[in-house]
């Protein structure tokens, strides 16, 4: 008899518990999607032409929730406001750009710097010009630039340099050449400084911020520009 009360006691228990289970579950916190409107999104930028691009808020919290947005082209601030969602809501928000010039990123492909002797004689590359008169001296430089240098040389560092496009494997590049003429003590040091360079456009950077009362949710975008 004692055995049978104290199943009928277990079991009792048990589906009082079960019953408490039920009636108060465990619940899950909300939460939210931020993404940008694929279908938007260009694949490239033209310079002075208005683009429209999209980002999507949707809300998947338990109550109402208000959400703070800051759209920036590179630093500067195109467009703020604020949105509310109920729970299982989403909103689409666009807003338009443009790109009114073109903002190039510098890449040396090779450097190198040279030293030559002021001595009479001077070589450069695969020429050589040799320095005849004592009294006034010549030197012939690349790009048929010249340096007329006079004896004794007056007002040294003296400078001269030059910047041509070429055209090495379908892409263009830049080669920049310096020519500085120095003195040190009794001796005169022409340094030439050769670069060979790429200028790139920069691409557009889009950043949204939103922000919610307890998250911040950050979309990034970049964009390349493709010029004419």
């Amino acid at each position: 008899m004692r055995r049978e009360l104290l199943y009928v006691l277990v079991l009792s228990s048990v589906i009082i518990l079960g019953m408490v289970l039920i009636a108060y579950p465990k619940t899950s916190p909300g939460y939210s999607l931020v993404y940008f409107d694929n279908l938007t999104t260009p694949e490239y930028i033209i310079p002075n032409q208005t683009y429209e691009v999209s980002f999507i808020i949707e809300s998947h919290e338990k109550e109402r929730t208000k959400y703070e947005f800051e759209v920036f082209m590179d630093t500067k601030t195109i467009k703020s406001g604020e949105v509310i969602l109920n729970p299982q809501e989403k909103r689409s928000i666009s807003f338009n750009f443009s790109v009114l010039g073109i903002k190039y990123d510098k890449i040396i492909l090779e450097a190198r710097t040279e030293k030559y002797l002021i001595n009479g004689s001077i070589g450069l590359g695969p020429y050589f010009y040799p320095n005849n008169t004592p009294e006034l001296g010549i030197l012939f430089l690349d790009n048929n630039l010249t340096l007329n240098l006079t004896f004794p040389i007056t007002g040294t560092p003296l400078h001269v340099s030059y910047v041509k496009d070429i055209t090495q494997e379908n892409e263009t590049l830049t080669e920049i050449v310096e020519y500085n003429l120095t003195k040190i003590n009794d001796t005169y040091i022409l340094t030439r400084k050769y670069s060979r360079v790429k200028y790139v456009a920069e691409p557009v950077k889009v950043k949204v911020i939103v922000k919610s009362k307890n998250m911040e949710y950050p979309l990034f975008l970049t964009i390349p520009i493709k010029e004419g």
